[in-house]
């Protein structure tokens, strides 16, 4: 699986677990302590996030790093 493809993947992911759990990305971004623009460059899959920050993420959604990967 290429990088681009990858971050699809995850950009996809992060959009439809954030608004199932009712967030925005802005209150996203403050959970995460980072901006609202890195979160949108994130769901855009304009850049991949750092390995911690998946690791956060996962956890906030309270499913697994792969799942963001898929």
């Amino acid at each position: 699986m290429d990088e681009q493809r990858v971050r699809e993947n995850i950009a996809l992911n992060i959009r439809r677990y954030r608004r199932r759990k009712g967030l925005s990305q802005e209150q996203l971004a403050e959970i995460l302590d980072m901006s609202q623009q890195h979160i949108s460059t994130i769901e855009n899959a304009a850049s991949t996030p750092h390995v911690l920050t998946l690791i956060k993420i996962a956890e906030l959604f309270e499913i697994k790093v792969d799942d963001l990967l898929q």
